[in-house]
């Protein structure tokens, strides 16, 4: 069949192959051709491309005169153009980069230049400073980032119309206004803080500075009007309030209550001097009158005299607010009965103490550390105490409050902390039945810790929860519905006349056990089971199954006759032989028979470039081979091919794989010729050129050719390529695997033709 195309229809064919192959528009720089109704040049590049994996492609210049374009589409009509007048490549539409866009000269835009991302000036980042310049009518204006300095210079006025924020600091060599329209409103100073920001503000209303918080000064204040202080006035640490309004007459000065507040007062001189102040004190002490103790003022040298008159103490008369010395004579004390006294044994620490001969009166008698007595302590009144109470070398801990009902008594926990209980050996009779009750068989409720053993009657238990172990030697009855948490361990049958039902997994022979696993099914014509055969390792039902949908597996394993809708086939015990058919006698039997049909003509499944379902790639782990793949017609001799070049002058290789079915039909590869392969070369060295194919069957396992390796012939010639009618497996309905590797230099090419596979096929 001869294929000649059009200049359109070249065109049209290498957009859809574009399209389906998805070939980067990077890559369509290296179709050489251009379709303007224009009298031009045309391509001499012929080929449809399909694959380039070189670092160029070249494009016809044409007659050298004329526009050279590369076309999108019919409809659409956008064009790539090197234009030849302007010397320079236009694009009709939008162009978008993926990747960075580098221009080592000028770009020009008469329109606006937009990035969706950085704009880098200066990307290399070379010693000189990076410019951006705007035009303008009265003179051009720039941004520049002056690599001497590392600041941005502008050449003229900025205006902010929002916020300027700043990550470091904003300096001026010349002043900073703020508000500098002079707008009624505000002009604030914002310092931020993590406490919450504070403002220094001009109050537009008040005409005034505002401080949001304190003001500390390290120099010098100074004002040359006047200073307004709204609370108080912090001096050297000490803060005072003024009064809020003047003295209510001249003369009046600051007085404070020594808390910081200070109040108008009259001026009055209250300075003594020292004499003046002695003298007070001595008048105080001439003529007073004093009890038990004398007072003198001693005027020469001003100090005060005092002598205690021992002999006039009464002890009855002392209190707790006297304090007793060893230089008390208390043989002079008075109102003492014979042979009573009170003596200070002077000593340190615990040695000190006070003994009397007599008794001891009063309100209250306060000992701070220890308090004891050598003989009976009799306290007559109400005796308190704060803490333990010691009795016999044992301390005991008295509860903080009294019992809460009356015959409660005190027990101990034996560390001698005592708490209020019950008596329960209430009026002398010992536990009675109800205490007996409360605590074996408690009525309110209890938790036992103990097993639980009834040998006799039987045990009724109405709502009872068992957490533990619950055993019975004889019958366990329960005859409401039962709530088991944990689990059941059954040493025998059990036996239930309602539903056995589990929210969870049923496990039979739960321990693995090297037995069978038996799931028991009772009938009145006797029970049936279906059994996990531990030696067998399936699972095997007594009787026959039935199932209302599908029984799906890997392998179904029928040990006798099969009925399929109401007809039993009884199959062959052996497998046929190749191409045999399952025969019946009308019976049911089946046996294997040849096929009345016999083989038929054959089929033969021809593939001409491009090759049905074929794809493109490298060869093995190598990525970088280097050469053109397309396809092209020979008007001379009628043939469509690929065509393999590369620029190297060491062997490039590429592979084009395509994918087969095997005919329903299929009965057995042609004896003589199974494959054709068509074939040509650009040179007969196979050191320039040359084509090998391979072929995996319906397995995936590659099969052994011959005929089919480093073919080469500069004329087209076809190989007979033997190997898959005498081995491989190749199954009806499934696919095979035709691969051709195309190798060449740029000494030479690789062209590959059709492909013939030849079927014999069994007749209708």
């Amino acid at each position: 069949m001869e294929f000649k195309h059009t200049q359109k229809q070249c065109i049209k064919q290498i957009l859809r192959a574009l399209r389906k192959r998805g070939i980067p528009l990077l890559l369509v720089g290296a179709f050489a051709m251009s379709v303007t109704g224009e009298a031009q040049a045309v391509s001499s590049w012929n080929p449809t491309l399909l694959v380039n994996t070189e670092s160029f492609s070249a494009i016809d210049d044409g007659d050298g005169t004329t526009d050279i374009e590369l076309r999108f589409g019919t409809t659409i009509d956008e064009r790539l153009k090197w234009n030849f007048n302007a010397n320079r490549f236009e694009f009709t539409r939008d162009l978008r980069v993926a990747g960075n866009l580098t221009a080592t000269g000028s770009i020009a835009a008469s329109g606006s230049l937009a990035v969706d991302a950085n704009l880098t000036i200066n990307a290399d980042n070379g010693g000189a400073d990076a410019v951006i310049t705007f035009g303008n009518d009265s003179g051009a204006e720039t941004i520049t980032f002056n690599d001497g300095t590392n600041e941005f210079d502008i050449s003229d006025d900025v205006n902010v119309t929002g916020t300027l924020d700043t990550t470091g600091n904003i300096t001026t060599d010349a002043n900073l206004t703020i508000n500098e329209d002079n707008g009624d409103a505000d002009a604030v100073l914002t310092f931020g803080n993590d406490a919450g920001a504070k403002a220094l503000t001009y109050s537009n209303a008040n005409t005034r500075f505002e401080f949001a918080d304190d003001v500390h000064i390290t120099g010098t204040l100074e004002t040359t009007s006047n200073l307004t202080v709204g609370g108080t006035i912090t001096l050297n640490g000490v803060t005072y309030t003024f009064p809020p309004s003047d003295g209510v007459s001249s003369g009046k000065v600051l007085k404070t209550d020594s808390a910081g507040t200070l109040s108008w007062a009259t001026d009055t001189d209250t300075q003594l001097t020292e004499e003046q102040v002695t003298d007070y004190i001595g008048g105080m002490v001439t003529g007073n009158t004093e009890t038990l103790i004398s007072v003198t003022f001693e005027d020469g040298d001003n100090t005060l005299d005092f002598v205690v008159d021992e002999a006039s103490i009464d002890h009855n008369s002392l209190t707790n607010t006297h304090n007793l010395t060893t230089d008390i004579d208390h043989d002079a004390l008075t109102n003492f009965v014979a042979n009573e006294h009170i003596s200070w044994v002077v000593g340190d620490g615990a040695s000190a103490n006070l003994e009397t001969t007599g008794s001891i009166s009063g309100a209250t008698i306060h000992a701070q550390d220890l308090l004891t007595s050598s003989g009976v302590l009799s306290v007559e009144g109400a005796a308190r105490f704060g803490s333990t109470i010691e009795l016999n070398g044992v301390t005991y801990t008295f509860p903080p409050s009294d019992g809460v009902s009356s015959g409660k008594v005190l027990a101990t926990d034996g560390a001698g902390n005592l708490v209020w209980a019950t008596d329960m050996n209430d009026a002398g009779v010992g536990i009675t039945q109800v205490s007996g009750d409360n605590r074996y068989v408690n009525t309110v409720g209890d938790t036992m810790t103990g097993d639980l053993i009834i040998e006799g009657a039987n045990l009724i238990a109405s709502g009872a929860t068992i957490t533990a172990n619950l055993a019975a030697s004889g019958t366990l009855s329960v005859e409401g519905a039962s709530s088991l948490q944990g689990a059941i361990t059954a040493g025998s049958t059990i036996d239930a006349v309602g539903n056995i039902t589990t929210d969870a997994n049923l496990t039979i022979n739960e321990d693995n056990g090297d037995v069978d696993a038996v799931l028991t099914f009772g009938n009145d014509a006797g029970a049936k089971a279906l059994t996990y055969s531990n030696a067998n390792t399936r699972f095997e039902f007594g009787d026959d199954i039935q199932t209302s949908g599908n029984i799906s597996g890997s392998t179904l394993t029928i040990d006798g006759d099969v009925t399929l809708h109401g007809v039993t086939y009884t199959a062959p015990t052996v497998d046929g032989t190749n191409g045999q058919a399952l025969t019946t006698d009308g019976a049911g039997t089946l046996t294997w028979a040849d096929s009345g049909g016999g083989t038929g003509s054959g089929g033969v499944v021809a593939m001409s470039p491009e090759y049905p379902n074929a794809v493109y790639f490298n060869s093995g782990a190598v990525t970088n081979y280097i050469g053109q793949l397309a396809y092209d017609y020979d008007e001379t001799n009628n043939e469509n091919f690929y065509r393999w070049i590369s620029s190297k002058a060491v062997l490039q290789e590429y592979w084009i794989s395509a994918r087969i079915r095997i005919p329903d039909n299929f009965s057995q590869w042609d004896a003589t010729r199974p494959i054709q392969f068509r074939y040509r070369t650009g040179t007969a060295n196979a050191a320039d050129n040359f084509l090998t194919m391979r072929l995996y069957d319906t397995a995936g396992t590659q099969v052994a050719l011959t005929s089919g390796s480093d073919l080469n012939n500069t004329s087209w010639t076809t190989a007979t390529v033997t190997g898959p009618e005498s081995s491989g497996t190749f199954t009806s309905g499934s696919y095979i695997t035709v691969a051709i590797k195309l190798i060449a230099t740029s000494a030479g090419s690789a062209d590959a033709g059709f492909i013939n596979l030849n079927f014999e096929t069994t007749a209708p």
